[in-house]
């Protein structure tokens, strides 16, 4: 068997066993793969996984695992054992996964195999129609302050400095590679930002999936109206998505750190993320 890197070069090679949502962060600088081929080039086993640092900002510390497929238990030997030699250069302290329905039957056995252990979790995400933001009280007013604006109306630069800005003034928990992503990566016409006295202060941005659901990537304000101004973006996007996407369009909301767990809970109290299987192992 002969194991690949998987990069933006070679993507393309795996369209067909690769989900089109977890292959298209291949090339972002904190998520890698690998795939185990057959003799004859067929794929045996492959993963995606992201690195992320948890509190260590200065190296990332924990790799979670964004989809992994292995055809029997030799070949999930033959891909985890490639896998933990590149944590160990990575110098990664801990790999997690969520297993979700078919994939925690098919799966366990050779996670358990490569020394992760399990235990029930309900999923970091929780998944909503469009539709259902039809009916929360916050998009019953129309009313947007002249100084919430879509993403659209910003060259590069001027988008840079101000998620700097924004990202200086918050101690929470953001995707990994935020300040990276291309401008390209957001529904320019859904996403928005807040300006106060000539300074961008609050962005809310929004990745359009390849499958065509919808993911909130960030949310965040920070000065005097901080909390005020974060209601009046999410006002904008749920207006703007309503009017541009079919109202059976999945959105995605990630629950990164506790803000976000409040802020989903208040308006979606009756929806949890879905149950799963949470796994983890150590890799130092």
């Amino acid at each position: 068997m002969e194991t690949t890197i998987i990069t933006e070069n070679n993507i393309g090679f795996y369209e067909n066993e690769i989900p089109a949502d977890v292959a298209e962060n291949i090339g972002r600088k904190t998520y890698g793969g690998i795939a185990v081929h057959d003799e004859d080039y067929s794929v045996a086993a492959a993963m995606v996984w992201e690195l992320k640092h948890g509190k260590n900002l200065k190296k990332p510390t924990i790799s979670q695992l964004s989809w992994i497929s292995a055809r029997d238990h030799d070949t999930g030997k033959e891909l985890f054992s490639h896998y933990g030699t590149m944590m160990t250069m990575e110098e990664a302290k801990k790999s997690c996964v969520e297993l979700f329905g078919q994939d925690s039957e098919e799966l366990t056995g050779i996670l358990k195999e490569a020394k992760f252990s399990f235990s029930e979790k309900e999923g970091e995400s929780i998944v909503v129609k469009l539709e259902d933001f039809s009916g929360l009280d916050i998009v019953k007013k129309t009313k947007i302050p002249s100084n919430i604006r879509p993403l659209g109306t910003l060259d590069m630069q001027t988008f840079r400095r101000g998620l700097v800005n924004c990202i200086f003034h918050t101690e929470r928990e953001l995707l990994e590679d935020i300040g990276t992503l291309p401008f390209e990566w957001y529904d320019t016409e859904l996403s928005c930002y807040v300006k106060t006295d000539n300074r961008i202060n609050g962005y809310l941005l929004v990745h359009k999936l390849s499958s065509g659901s919808l993911r909130v990537e960030l949310l965040i304000a920070y000065g005097a109206d901080a909390r005020v101004d974060l209601l009046y973006m999410v006002r904008y996007a749920i207006l703007k998505a309503l009017s541009l996407y079919p109202k059976e369009t999945k959105v995605i909301l990630v629950r990164r750190d506790e803000s976000v767990r409040k802020l989903t809970g208040y308006f979606f109290p009756r929806v949890a993320g879905e149950s799963c299987l949470y796994g983890e192992r150590d890799e130092l």
